[in-house]
């Protein structure tokens, strides 16, 4: 490598002070961006609209089709016990009825604003659902909240509330975890 190749930058101090400036004021700007649309999404998430009512499919089971079994000649001291198909489907449909009166469906929370107990995030959608249930089984007003459309981590939120105040909160968070079997710390408290 010859001389001619290589070349040199110099710059003064006072040109050094202007670059340094020039990069943390290009910083600050990109800061408070970032700050206004962090704001932005802030006010996006609390105009969502949050269900608390699990999406479920209603499953429609077909009636099984008769087995055909080859005609015997029954003897005179047997008798058939013939059923008409009418009887069975009545049956069939009286059990169907009362196995869908058996399921509850749970019934919603209005959601205000207040104090709640946040009891953990889940990223499975059906693991939040399960352990909602398990705390209304045990008498706790629990929901479960949606991840924004703009989280970029979503997670289903399981929270326990929507208290007035801060202390009813916290006298419930001792509840909830001695229900639990475990530590207040493992919970907090959030507000909406």
């Amino acid at each position: 490598m010859t001389n001619k190749d290589y070349r040199e930058l110099q710059l003064s101090s006072s040109q050094l002070v202007l670059i340094f400036i020039a990069i943390l004021a290009l910083g600050v700007v990109i800061f408070l961006l970032g700050v206004s649309v962090g704001k932005k999404q802030a006010q996006i998430a609390d105009t969502t609209q949050f269900t608390s009512e699990p999406l479920t499919e209603q499953v429609v089971e077909e009636e099984p089709k008769p087995v055909e079994k080859p005609e015997e000649q029954p003897t005179e001291t047997e008798k058939p016990a013939e059923q008409p198909k009418d009887v069975i489907r009545e049956e069939l449909a009286s059990h169907q009825k009362v196995k869908a009166e058996t399921k509850t469906k749970p019934t919603p929370i209005p959601r205000s604003s207040g104090y709640y107990i946040q009891i953990g995030a889940f990223k499975n959608r059906d693991s939040a659902y399960t352990t909602a249930e398990e705390l209304k089984d045990q008498g706790f007003p629990a929901q479960v909240f949606d991840p924004a459309p703009a989280d970029t981590n979503p997670l289903y939120k399981v929270r326990v509330g929507g208290y007035e105040t801060r202390a009813q909160a916290e006298e419930e968070l001792g509840k909830v975890a001695q229900a639990q079997g475990k530590q207040k710390s493992d919970y907090f408290i959030w507000r909406r």
